[in-house]
């Protein structure tokens, strides 16, 4: 069979979303204690080392939230085209980016004193990443397509049982296809914490479990669809040396659904850590480690995919009702239409549940903080890696505070947390991010404030468009975030 189109017209519709989380991130802009196992204070810095919830006095409660910020951009992708007969050189492929630092709350946590024990329950707000995607495609073209077949009775009633005449069939006309695809992949996850500690011996200790569900999903819906409708023209031309082929012939094709697919899976697990740590606040220094084990996790889920397929040439229907047979002369005149329908699909499609077990890890935080007069230097360093690259968790960073009429706190931090199934990752991104953040107490009432910019917006706003010679609609870098302690 020979297919030769010439493309006249092709518009797209495509669009690439990315929403992200770093709440770790984000509460270091209020307060370095959060990833700091020597800073932390009450219920904040309680997730990273327990030992923090000693510094409550009676009971304590604190809230904190980061609201979303966008960036979006258009930019025109040249794709050549090399399609045989195409009269175009190259096709421009629009594609709309958003960018999303998706915005929640971050933490809440509360603490209360009972004796020399102090017991704390928080939330924390885990890494998020989703990325979504969209196509929209729809192409005007001319055609011809061209391929052998053999005449019968089955095809024209009016022929003799018996003759077979083999032809040459060539269809000219205008049509149009149709793309659709859509697809999205999320990975997100939420931490229940429970701690309790005791001041002894000068030092305070901690200790806690971690609860910490974690889902991922991923999804693609594709569907190829073409109508070569209203073909012009339709020739037969007989390959037989005793029949002769003089008939005039419509030809239409019928739309159908060339191609199209299904791909679904997800998985679930749950991460289950114990922490101990212990921290001490010196004249002029502060130092604190925690510990963390992360008992052998599973995760289960199922996988689905189906697709179909042209398997064969489609179904050809001839209406001969105008058509005259001559059976002396062994010639066909008149006039009939071709119609050409109902492609041969083929189905393939699987479904399976997945389990996939991991081992036990250990992990370790360390972080120290130097205090000299009015000014602070602080940084700290961990992470939790299963030693066959099932997991990880990485931190690291380092803070400057300056102590005046109200601290003011800047953090720089590098995190990153990832889980491989069968080597493929399914990880939020790699970042850096740069905080500045203050807060003050009036009353009972602690007011914490602060903002910074992560190394994926920033990539998002400031690298890629200048990058890919996108057009920007909405700019943002800098995100807010905001948090409120009670104590009572």
């Amino acid at each position: 069979m020979m297919v030769i189109l010439i493309f006249l017209q092709i518009s797209f519709n495509n669009n690439i979303d990315l929403e992200f989380a770093y709440p770790l991130i984000n509460l270091a802009a209020l307060h370095p204690g959060f990833l700091n196992p020597a800073e932390g204070q009450g219920v904040v810095g309680m997730a990273i080392n327990p030992a923090a919830i000693n510094e409550i006095d009676h009971g304590s409660f604190f809230i904190s939230y980061s609201p979303s910020i966008r960036t979006e951009f258009t930019s025109n992708f040249i794709i050549p085209v090399d399609t045989v007969g195409s009269i175009l050189d190259t096709v421009s492929l629009p594609v709309d980016f958003s960018f999303e630092d998706h915005g929640s709350f971050d933490y809440l946590g509360f603490g209360i004193r009972r004796g020399r024990w102090a017991f704390g329950l928080g939330f924390l707000r885990g890494d998020y990443l989703r990325i979504g995607l969209g196509a929209d495609a729809g192409i005007d073209i001319e055609h011809s397509i061209e391929f052998a077949d053999t005449l019968t009775s089955e095809l024209i009633e009016s022929l003799p049982v018996g003759v077979e005449i083999p032809v040459t069939i060539r269809l000219n006309g205008s049509g149009n296809a149709n793309f659709l695809a859509s697809g999205e992949g999320k990975l997100q996850s939420h931490a229940f914490i429970l701690g309790a500690g005791i001041h002894d011996h000068g030092l305070d200790f901690g200790f806690g479990l971690q609860f910490e569900p974690v889902w991922f999903n991923a999804n693609l819906d594709g569907n190829l669809a073409g109508g070569l409708a209203a073909a012009a023209s339709a020739s037969i031309n007989s390959q037989s040396p005793a029949w002769t082929v003089d008939a005039q012939f419509e030809g239409e094709i019928y739309e159908d659904s060339l191609l199209a697919g299904m791909f679904e899976t997800e998985l679930k697990g749950m991460l289950v850590r114990f922490v101990a740590g212990f921290k001490k606040n010196f004249k002029f220094l502060d130092v604190g480690l925690s510990y963390h084990y992360l008992f052998p996790p599973s995760f289960n889920g199922n996988l689905s995919y189906q697709y179909l397929y042209p398997r064969d040439l489609p179904e050809i229907e001839i209406i001969d009702d105008s058509l005259h047979i001559d059976t002396i002369n062994y010639r066909i005149t008149g006039s009939g239409k071709i119609i050409i329908k109902d492609f041969v699909m083929d189905k393939d499609e699987e479904h399976e549940q997945l389990k996939y077990p991991f081992s036990k890890a250990h992990g370790l935080y360390a972080g120290v903080g130097l205090k000299l007069f009015f000014l602070k230097l602080a940084g700290f360093a961990g992470g939790l890696v299963i030693p066959d690259g099932s997991y990880a968790r990485m931190l690291i960073g380092a803070n400057l505070g300056l102590k005046i009429f109200i601290p003011i706190e800047g953090t720089i931090t590098y995190s990153y947390q990832a889980i491989k199934v069968e080597e493929i990752p399914v990880t939020a991104l790699p970042v850096i991010g740069a905080n500045v953040g203050t807060n003050f107490k009036i009353r009972d009432i602690h007011f914490y404030l602060g903002g910074g910019i992560n190394s994926t917006q920033g990539a998002a706003t400031l690298v890629l468009p200048d990058y890919i010679e996108g057009q920007k609609t909405t700019e943002n870098i800098i995100s807010l975030r905001a948090g409120v302690g009670y104590e009572f």
